[in-house]
């Protein structure tokens, strides 16, 4: 094939240029492409001095299929600039395309898209002001871990990045803020060590290799992957394949690696990484959809594992496009990775049947009519849903098992008791199943004006 190696190259250590291919990664990897037979054009990515030479060079070459690493220069979009150029100019291309770039770059978001999967995640706030700093740093359990929100290989973490205080917390969180002003992550500490998964389609479990650990010589008592580990001193970093878990945590990693990636709508290769506790907890940190490909990066560990070296691992990364597009056999086409079916929503609310005449009138005078009840299934049909209406009584559990909701769209009132509202957020929390609207807590207080009023008062908003 004629192949395209698209790449930022680095020329000197500055912290914009952290991310980069060093030339000796760009030579290694065009000659990995090259041992197969190949034809290598490359093309460097460099938006100083020829802003769109490269994008001229792509139309020119008109290649079979575009092998990605560029980051990008600028923003919190950058590294989805190369996947959007492809596909605007009708180019194949190896690695995730501009949504999953996207998403994966922006953390919170992205822990955010995988918590909802039931990967677990440290809790924390994403800050853009010094005045959220200010107000969360009242709000949070410390220690605490800062770091910002849109960068990779480590930029932005220091051995500071633990706070162990308030003051703390303002002092380096507002230093943070100012070198990084998209925004901070302000997260829980986790103590314990740094575990990646590299995963590669076609190859291991279902793309997902073996689990590696992070080993530093000195990161300190706090055990921190810092840039200065990561760009300053490879030799203080060592990587152990297979990492040393019990085969049980094992499973587990590699079972959540199997949710993330399509998640996220990572495609041909990435990188998990995990934080795992002493007491053998794991959370969620990030999936980079770019990850080095340098020379003795984790990821070939991992293939070594399967009798691969670097240039047969860089090939089955090929191969992973390649099959994804189906070049070489049928005419090439684009496939969704999430093939999606119309979701089950159960449409559940509660109805007014007594008229204005009757006693009891009062008791369901928050109740819905049947008129509204059939409006809002219409309409959520006409979008594209499955819609069972289903009547907030004391069967609502087991109806919801049995019609397999996925969404719950709640209009219930609920009945009886100063927590009535409450009553169908708890359910579908206790079943599992996602619901609009706000959640049981907010509702039972909301539906409590005087505790309400008592919350707002310490914000210092005014009430009778």
């Amino acid at each position: 094939m004629k192949i395209a190696f698209v790449y930022n190259r680095k020329r000197d250590n500055s912290l914009e240029q952290a991310e980069f291919d060093t030339p000796e990664t760009i030579s290694a990897i065009d000659a990995a492409l090259r041992s197969a037979g190949h034809e290598v054009i490359d093309v460097e990515m460099n938006l100083a001095t020829q802003p769109y030479g490269w994008i001229r060079q792509l139309m020119d070459a008109k290649p079979d299929l575009i092998f990605n690493t560029a980051e990008g220069y600028h923003g919190v979009g950058r590294e989805s600039l190369g996947p959007t150029v492809y596909e605007q100019l009708q180019l194949k291309y190896v690695g995730s395309g501009p949504y999953g770039c996207f998403l994966t770059l922006d953390k919170f978001l992205t822990k955010q898209m995988v918590a909802s999967r039931g990967v677990p995640v440290i809790e924390g706030f994403f800050i853009q002001s010094t005045d959220e700093l200010q107000f969360i740093s009242r709000e949070m359990s410390y220690p605490v871990f800062v770091k910002p929100n849109y960068e990779g290989s480590s930029k932005g973490i220091t051995q500071k990045s633990v706070c162990n205080q308030p003051q703390d917390l303002l002092e380096y969180g507002g230093q943070c803020l100012k070198a990084f002003p998209a925004g901070i992550l302000v997260e829980r500490f986790i103590p314990g060590r740094d575990v990646a998964v590299p995963y590669i389609a076609g190859l291991g479990e279902g793309g997902v290799l073996e689990p590696l650990e992070y080993v530093y010589s000195k990161a300190g008592e706090l055990n921190i992957y810092d840039y200065d580990l990561k760009n300053l001193d490879d030799n203080a970093v060592s990587v152990k394949c297979p990492a040393a878990i019990d085969p049980n945590l094992r499973l587990e990693l590699m079972r959540l690696v199997k949710a993330i990636v399509p998640a996220v709508g990572a495609a041909d290769f990435s990188r998990v990484d995990f934080r795992i506790t002493p007491d053998n907890e794991i959370y969620f940190l990030e999936i980079n959809a770019l990850p080095s490909l340098q020379p003795g990066a984790g990821i070939f560990d991992a293939t070594k594992l399967l009798g691969l070296d670097y240039n047969q691992t860089i090939l089955k990364i090929v191969d992973a496009s390649v099959q994804r597009f189906k070049l070489g056999g049928s005419p090439a086409k684009i496939s969704r990775r999430l093939r999606t079916r119309p979701p089950r929503i159960a449409l559940v609310y509660n109805l007014k049947r007594r008229q204005q005449d009757h006693p009891g009138y009062q008791d369901e005078a928050e109740f819905d009519s049947q008129e509204t009840v059939d409006h809002l299934a219409n309409t959520i049909a006409k979008i594209g849903g499955q819609v069972f209406p289903i009547e907030a009584t004391r069967t609502l559990a087991e109806e919801l098992k049995e019609s397999r909701t996925d969404i719950v769209f709640n209009i219930a009132e609920g009945s009886r008791q100063r927590s009535r509202e409450a009553q169908v957020p708890a359910i579908c929390d206790l079943l599992g199943i996602e619901h609009t609207g706000s959640d049981a807590t907010c509702l039972a207080i909301t539906l409590d004006k005087a505790v309400t009023k008592k919350l707002l008062i310490q914000d210092g908003l005014l009430t009778p």
